[in-house]
Order: structure tokens, then C-alpha cells, then sequence
């Protein structure tokens, strides 16, 4: 396998590593942190390992360039503690994430290739987890064992000697609203194209070794940023995009119970942006979405630990707050897309939905709208990145002809499209086709989901196994912000 990083990039990474463990104990050596991290990114396609190897460089030169590489371990330490932990700096700041790289190529540390071939992982014995294959589950617990036959089939995916000269409607992005596009569109009559930038990873391909699936599942391997490197924004990059890599919530836009009484209605804000939705019929189709992919809420035993430990927080806290807004923010489970239970699919509650589901029990987009599109004869092209949009006339209203894509060979070619494009593609993915088609102010505006992460260690001799369980399970809609239970497999974390 290539290795992406040069041998100087690899000291420094190798020099970065000792300084930030130099006051704990090692289960692999700093030697082994850099061969894992060769690896995972030798995974990840696109520009982002160059990105960070250009990081790397500037990274040196900020501790103090060929002094930092021979401070040794406590040198290292103090050169990372005085430059880039204390500084207000917002570009130091940024560079200072490398340490997320360093800490994934310490705790994403696999050996071999099944559950079985880690039961003697150092580093996870090291920090006490155990993987999904080798936990204890008492009576009436899930089983974690495959479900099969729910997926899409490799002959699903079109071949690239198969790859159509025209469709009536190309649809950019298999996930969610892709997925549900391409299959009404198709429902209706239409010929339709479905064009995924990523692979076809049906469950049978997913595994638990975590950085193998952050490299092949997400865009530029779960480390995408928005254009200043301040937010982290974490894509699918798959056939039935997010979807495979979220935690399966879903939640209305509106609905009484279960969302806050004084939160922001956001079909009065889609108004005066000048973007109406008839809000019944908009419910409607939540409520066909809802039944089609068999949504109902978590139960307790999958999230036994974390889930609950959340709402009595909560409840102890509404108690003694004067606050009107805490006791009216609902607090409950989440509503999610994983089995039906009736189905025999039930969430196995292994806790690596971030990672995809390797039982085939998650009902994302590829277990069921992609399904009922491929039924209705669209077709599924994979590997194919989206460029552009190309236009019948270059003056406004435009009108799209087709879509250039870039195939895993690195060819191009123009698909066209009879009726028109749907772009599906994600926020930033989207923003990015309709900038580069030459659809100007894309990207501004946009909303996502901007997570706060809050940690605290738990109480001596707690009988917490959190990781035993789904990774997120209860919420709090307190009317301007969301608290979520939440907790992630070793690497990811």
C-alpha cells in the first residue's frame, strides 16, 4: 500500500505523537501511530491527504522546525503546550487539530482484519472496550448477528460499459433526498439516473475496523471542512449517502410533544425567505416517509446507560430551574429508522452507526428507496463524481441539458438529461456543483448541524458500559439548542 506522507512528513507526525502522549503509557509505539496513519489515509481519495501533508509542513515550522524534531518527547510537549494549546491565534488553533489525526492513528490501531483477530488489541485492552462480537449480552438482549437480504445487490449498480448516454431525469446524490427523488420520479414513469460520487458498500462489505470505513464511507475521510477549517463537516460519500453513516434519528420539523412550544417555526421563516411549504401536505409526506422506512421510537434496553443518564439529568435539573422554557422542552426518545422490530431487524445497539451497519439493520435509503427506485427501472451509477451542470443557453432562466461526470478511471463524459437534474447531493456537495455550473452566492445561507461534544468522567467504580449500547438514544429539545445523548467507538471518539 502507498504511503501518502513523505519520510519528513512522517517524523514530524512521528515527533507530534511523542509530545502528545509523552506523560502516558503507549500501548504501540509512536513508529506503529504513523504506520496507522499511513494507512488510513493511503484509503482516502481526493486532494485532502495532500491537504494535510502542506499542514504538516507549516505545523514544523510554527513548533520551531528542526528544533522541534529534536526536542524529544517533553521538548515536543512544551513547544505544543505553548504555541498551539494556549494560543488565541485562530490559524494555530487550526493547525492543532492535527492532534485529532494522531489520536485516530493511536486509537483506530487494528490488527489483522476480523473482530477476532483484535481480542488482543493493545489499545483497546488498554482503555478496558470491548468490541460488538466479544460482549456479554444477557437474556432478552438483541443478538448481534447479520440480517440479509434487505440491501441493494452489486448488479444493482450499474457497470461503466453501462453507464446510459441520456436519462429523462439525472438525480446527483443517492441518500436521502436523492433516494427519495429518484424513487417518485421513477414511481411516475420517468427514466431515471442516479449518480453517486462514492462506492456501493452493501452491510456484507461494512466492518467495525473504524478507520478503514471513515476512509471509504465519508467524504475526504470524515475530516471535510468548510472553506476556513473551522467547522468540521461530516458527509457520506456511498450509495445511500449519510444514511449509512448517521445515526439513524428522525426527527419532524414540527410536531407537538416532540419538538419545543417556543422554537422557531420554520415555516413561517421558509416564508418570508420567500420559499413557502404548504405545511399539511409537507406533513404528509413525512408521514409517508415515516411508514415507508418503518420509523418508531428507540427502545430503553438499547440505550440502557447513556439514554437514561441523560433525561434524569434533565428532570434534576428542570426541577430547580425558574425557567418556564426547561419544564416545556420535551424530553424523550429518539424516533429512528433502524429494523422494524416486526421485521426481525431490530438495532443490535453496537454502537458504531457512524461507521455504517454491518448487520443490515439500519433501513437506510439503500434498504429501502433506493430499492423502490431500482423496482420502478431507475438506474444506479456509482464512482462517478458530478463536475457541473451543463446548460442548454448560458442566460438566465437556465435550463439543464445534463451533468459532465468524472469516472473512477479518471475519464469524463457528459450524460444527458431530457427533463432535468435534481441536485441531491448534500449541503456542501451541492453548494459545490452549483458554484462550479456557474450558479453564483451557493453555500451561503446553508443550516447544519453544528454539535457541541460535553464529556465528563463518571463516577469510580460506575457500572457505565455506554459503548454496549446505541450510540445515541435521548434527547432534549430545549426550544434553541438540542441535547442528545451521544457516545462514540475509540477511534471515532
Amino acid at each position: 500500500m502507498r504511503k501518502p506522507f513523505n519520510p519528513l512528513q512522517a517524523l514530524i507526525l512521528k515527533a507530534f505523537t511523542e509530545g502528545l502522549f509523552h506523560d502516558a503509557e503507549m500501548a504501540i509505539s509512536s513508529d506503529q501511530v504513523v504506520a496507522n496513519i499511513q494507512r488510513q489515509f493511503a484509503m482516502i481519495e481526493g486532494r485532502k491527504p495532500g491537504e494535510i501533508g502542506l499542514i504538516l509542513y507549516v505545523l514544523c515550522l510554527v513548533l520551531g522546525g528542526p528544533f522541534f524534531l529534536m526536542a524529544g518527547p517533553e521538548g515536543c510537549a512544551r513547544r505544543i503546550e505553548n504555541r498551539l494549546q494556549r494560543t488565541q491565534n485562530d490559524m494555530l488553533q487550526d493547525l492543532a487539530r492535527i492532534r485529532s489525526i494522531i489520536y485516530a492513528g493511536y486509537y483506530g490501531h487494528w490488527e489483522g482484519v476480523s473482530e477476532d483477530d483484535n481480542r488482543k488489541n493493545p489499545v483497546l485492552q488498554q482503555i478496558g472496550y470491548t468490541l460488538p462480537a466479544h460482549r456479554t449480552r444477557g437474556p432478552g438482549d438483541v443478538k448481534v448477528t447479520r440480517v440479509y437480504g434487505r440491501d441493494l445487490e452489486q448488479s444493482d449498480i450499474l457497470a461503466q460499459d453501462q453507464i446510459p448516454q441520456a436519462a429523462d431525469v439525472i438525480v446527483i446524490g443517492s441518500g436521502a433526498g436523492g433516494a427519495v427523488a429518484a424513487a417518485t420520479l421513477a414511481g411516475h414513469g420517468h427514466d431515471v439516473l442516479i449518480v453517486e460520487a462514492g462506492p456501493h458498500y452493501p452491510s456484507g462489505r461494512i466492518t467495525h475496523e473504524e478507520r478503514r470505513m471513515t476512509s471509504r464511507l465519508f467524504i475526504d475521510g470524515g475530516i471535510q471542512t468548510s472553506r476556513d477549517n473551522d467547522i468540521v463537516v461530516f458527509q457520506g460519500r456511498c450509495v445511500g449517502g449519510s444514511t449509512v453513516i448517521n445515526n439513524g434519528i428522525c426527527l419532524r420539523v414540527k410536531q407537538a410533544g416532540l419538538t419545543h412550544p417556543h422554537a422557531e417555526d420554520v415555516f413561517a421563516s421558509w416564508a418570508a425567505l420567500g420559499a413557502p411549504v404548504d405545511e399539511a401536505r409537507f406533513i404528509q409526506s413525512y408521514e409517508k416517509v415515516e411508514e415507508r422506512l418503518g420509523i418508531e421510537p428507540a427502545i430503553e434496553q438499547s440505550g440502557r446507560n447513556n439514554g437514561p443518564h441523560l433525561l434524569r439529568g434533565w428532570a434534576d435539573h428542570a426541577a430547580s430551574s425558574g425557567d418556564q422554557k426547561d419544564h416545556q422542552s420535551p424530553a424523550t426518545w429518539f424516533s429512528k429508522n433502524y429494523g422494524p422490530r416486526a421485521d426481525g431487524a431490530a438495532c443490535a445497539y453496537c454502537g458504531y452507526c457512524n461507521t455504517g451497519c454491518p448487520y443490515g439493520r439500519k433501513h437506510g435509503m439503500a434498504q429501502s428507496y433506493l430499492l423502490d427506485a431500482r423496482k420502478h427501472g431507475a438506474k444506479i451509477l456509482a464512482d462517478a463524481e458530478v463536475s457541473e451542470i451543463v446548460w442548454k443557453n448560458g442566460n438566465a432562466p437556465r435550463s439543464a441539458k445534463g451533468v459532465e461526470v468524472c469516472l473512477s478511471d479518471g475519464s469524463r463524459r457528459v450524460i444527458a438529461a431530457r427533463k432535468g437534474v435534481v441536485v441531491a447531493a448534500g449541503a456542501l456537495a451541492s453548494s459545490r456543483i452549483l458554484d462550479k455550473s456557474g450558479i453564483r452566492n451557493t453555500g451561503t445561507g446553508i443550516s447544519l448541524n453544528i454539535a457541541c461534544p460535553v464529556v465528563a468522567w463518571m463516577p469510580d467504580g460506575s457500572p457505565l458500559h455506554s459503548w454496549n449500547e446505541d450510540q445515541m438514544t435521548t434527547y432534549v429539545d430545549r426550544g434553541d439548542f438540542l441535547l442528545e445523548s451521544h457516545f462514540q467507538p475509540p477511534m471515532s471518539m
